[in-house]
């Protein structure tokens, strides 16, 4: 039964990898277009994103960096998919947990906002804005980055897991 979910799979893993490949490449350059978006033209004209809480450094420069960071972790997590090693899917794996540690700081980030902007209040603790406040600055396509990141990254660690403990049943096939 065992031998048979390990063959299912590595053929599953075969016809989705390109699938991933390409999802994950198209991901990276328009995240790398997004920023060269940003730092360009946005850079110019929205300095200062409406909404911004009150902060004591410059926000717009703090959230390119963070964009940056996540440009980083996508193309290299595309460079170890195009590699289609088991050394590459590492370099992926890697790759990929760099943007979520991006993600996971951007979040702290804006609850630290949040308890430094002293809203103690209860009408305010409860305004949808600041309920709504996740990533602070962040648009729809930092949400649909976060998603597709942790998707690829489900399917890269789980084909990982399944390459590193099924290397001689595939060598039996």
């Amino acid at each position: 039964m065992k031998l048979r979910i390990v063959r299912l799979w590595v053929n599953m893993r075969r016809s989705h990898l390109n699938i991933i490949r390409a999802l994950m490449i198209i991901l990276a350059v328009a995240n790398v277009i997004f920023l060269i978006y940003r730092v360009g033209y946005a850079g110019g004209y929205d300095a200062a994103p409406s909404g911004a809480a009150v902060s004591d450094f410059d926000f717009y420069h703090w959230l390119t960096r963070l964009h940056f960071g996540i440009t980083i972790g996508l193309v290299v997590s595309a460079v170890g998919l195009w590699l289609n090693t088991a050394r590459g899917f590492l370099i992926a794996v890697l790759g990929l947990l760099g943007v979520g540690v991006v993600y996971a700081r951007w979040y702290v980030q804006t609850k630290t906002y949040i308890r430094n902007s002293e809203i103690t209040e209860y009408v305010r603790l409860h305004d949808p804005y600041f309920r709504k406040l996740v990533l602070h600055g962040g648009t729809w396509w930092d949400f649909l980055v976060l998603a597709i990141a942790f998707l690829i990254f489900c399917w890269v660690a789980v084909a990982l897991v399944a390459t590193w403990n099924a290397p001689n049943v595939r060598a039996n096939t």
